[in-house]
């Protein structure tokens, strides 16, 4: 991850890396996607609404949705290369714009990026049934940041995870640095527009941890995985102090995710003592 270790270290904040007394955690019990990410988009873990992948609306409000209600629902979306965040972000309900797994855009008028991208993923295959090669995720995602300059942007890559639970541990390195260059277009491309230009913010984080036995257990994660509630957080960007490597027993935990983007997007918080409180930038 070059640019992950050579850059956004200098400027940026990393979370994550127990062997500096930095912890990053899941509230949730259930250690896996969707009540990971329901973590992550609320503020708050919720098991007994939400214990399973299954494609059921998450009767809970994201920090998406909470934008679109208070400002202008074409400055926020969400793309994913996972077929289940239509679900996840409730679509219906919420209003937000979502792109994931192997939906063609359908934000008419279509530009030309976009009548490319519909007609490639037509004819590039994915391995997997569910979830569609990041790339697209990715491009579909910045034809919608050059046509309509959201404020909020949510973006979820997936290859890593399958590649990993495939066993494919060659792939699983590829795309991982591969996730790490696509960020990077992502930051350069966000700096080269004046719209942007250092007065974007990222965070990046994922849904779940992984097993920790060299051997077997990186394919998986779940309750029955020791590891899979440790997670890590990068954060980078507009109002973000250059730390580097965070140390010296700092924890955080998922569920400070949103109460941050809350406090970013001058959006009520939500209180409660299962919400988390936003993290500390400085």
């Amino acid at each position: 991850m070059p640019f992950v270790w050579n850059e956004i270290v200098k400027f940026g904040q990393i979370f994550g890396n127990r062997n500096l007394g930095s912890k990053v955690n899941l509230t949730n019990k259930m250690l896996f996607s969707f009540p990971g990410y329901n973590e992550i988009l609320t503020g708050k873990a919720d098991d007994s609404s939400i214990n399973s992948n299954d494609k059921i609306p998450n009767p809970n409000e994201t920090v998406l949705e909470q934008y679109a209600k208070n400002y202008n629902p074409i400055k926020v979306a969400a793309f994913a290369s996972w077929d289940v965040f239509d679900y996840i972000i409730n679509e219906e309900r919420s209003k937000v714009y979502t792109s994931c797994g192997f939906e063609p855009s359908s934000d008419f008028p279509l530009s030309s990026d976009e009548r490319l991208l519909n007609q490639l993923q037509k004819q590039i295959s994915s391995p997997w049934g569910t979830v569609r090669l990041d790339g697209f995720t990715h491009q579909f995602a910045k034809a919608y940041i050059n046509k309509h300059k959201p404020n909020l942007i949510f973006i979820s890559y997936g290859e890593t995870d399958d590649f990993a639970h495939d066993g494919d541990y060659e792939s699983y390195l590829k795309s991982t640095k591969n996730t790490d260059a696509l960020i990077k277009d992502l930051w350069e491309f966000c700096q080269g527009n004046s719209y942007y230009k250092d007065k974007t913010t990222f965070i990046i984080t994922t849904d779940h941890g992984r097993g920790t036995n060299p051997t077997d257990s990186w394919k998986s994660h779940g309750k029955e995985v020791t590891g899979s509630d440790e997670t890590w957080l990068i954060i980078f960007g507009k109002g973000v102090k250059a730390k580097g490597e965070v140390s010296n027993n700092n924890q955080i935990y998922n569920n400070q995710i949103a109460p941050l983007i809350r406090k970013l997007m001058n959006l009520p918080q939500k209180f409660g003592s299962d919400y988390g409180k936003p993290i500390s930038l400085e």
